[in-house]
């Protein structure tokens, strides 16, 4: 995918990249090839990563009926993703 940078606003294929920091925490991430400024996609742990595949099993499932019920699921889960 072509992206143009908002630095040097050139145009660049989007290589993306990941970088583990341990303790399960991945950062995703890619860097325009003229003047390497470095654009983050997500950074997530292992907990966040968890979380997200629940919400890809539910929608999967087909367990949900309508978007809002799934609305209603995402926010519970981001709910308690913030007390943990």
């Amino acid at each position: 995918m072509d992206s143009q940078c908002d630095n040097c606003k050139l145009n660049f294929v989007v290589m993306l990249q990941e970088m583990n920091h341990g303790k399960g925490i991945r950062e995703s991430f890619f860097t325009c090839t003229h003047c390497q400024t470095k654009f983050f996609v997500f950074i997530a742990d292992d907990y966040i990563r968890q979380h997200q595949n629940k919400l890809k099993k539910i929608y999967k499932k087909g367990t949900v009926n309508h978007i809002d019920d799934f609305n209603r699921k995402i926010v519970d889960i981001k709910r308690k993703s913030k007390q943990g």
